[in-house]
């Protein structure tokens, strides 16, 4: 069965990420992209032609799974992601912007994760995820927090109070942001321990959707 893709959340969110990723690349990174300017451009017009194609198909899901233009936003955002690779043996302050870079790579590569998991809700277009929380401490009105998910360390702001060490929770992987001068790199879904393992993705039915879909609706309507 068709989708209306055009209103598809995976691929809104997607162009989202292409905006980010536009914006971030800008900016100084503290870096120098193994890719220049001009290909890093090239290559996310590519994936914007190929996200474009996808939106407006209104193929069924399993369609849009086998299509060449995901194939072509999954090896370009792979592309995108090896222009990174200078970062890691250089020292940088500009977190938020590795962390940007990071997160919109993500959701480009993996779009085909969303695309078999989306619904109606904007929410959907984003990753959800079991991460074991390592270590809490409170700063000013917050939880500042690390949590890992048996690949990647993140840390996360959290104004859930009642949240504790050494359990395991969900978080949302909405675009990162500083809080108070603190970079968070997620959004806890809640704060009762979850039985699945740490690293184990959550479906959107798994989740309350409605304060998530509506950051990414502000977010979108500020056209960041």
């Amino acid at each position: 069965m068709s989708i209306a893709t055009d209103k598809f959340p995976p691929f809104i969110i997607a162009e989202l990420a292409l905006r980010i990723l536009r914006r971030t690349f800008a900016t100084k990174l503290g870096f120098r992209p193994s890719l220049s300017k001009e290909k890093l451009e090239s290559t996310m017009r590519t994936i914007e032609s190929s996200l474009m194609v996808l939106k407006y198909s209104y193929l069924s899901r399993n369609e849009l799974i086998e299509h060449e233009d995901l194939k072509i936003v999954h090896s370009n955002g792979k592309k995108l992601s090896e222009a990174l690779l200078p970062a890691a043996s250089t020292p940088s302050t500009h977190h938020l912007s590795l962390a940007n870079l990071n997160w919109g790579m993500e959701i480009l590569q993996y779009l085909a994760r969303r695309i078999e998991t989306g619904d109606s809700n904007l929410g959907s277009g984003v990753d959800f995820k079991v991460v074991h929380v390592r270590n809490v401490q409170k700063y000013e009105k917050f939880l500042l927090t690390r949590a890992y998910d048996n690949e990647k360390t993140y840390t996360i702001l959290t104004n859930i109070l009642d949240l504790r060490p050494n359990r395991n929770a969900g978080v949302a992987f909405l675009p990162p942001r500083e809080i108070g001068g603190k970079l968070s790199e997620a959004m806890y879904i809640g704060s009762e321990e979850r039985e699945e393992e740490a690293g184990v993705f959550l479906t959107p039915r798994e989740v309350d959707l409605s304060e998530i879909n509506a950051i990414l609706h502000q977010l979108i309507s500020q056209r960041i």
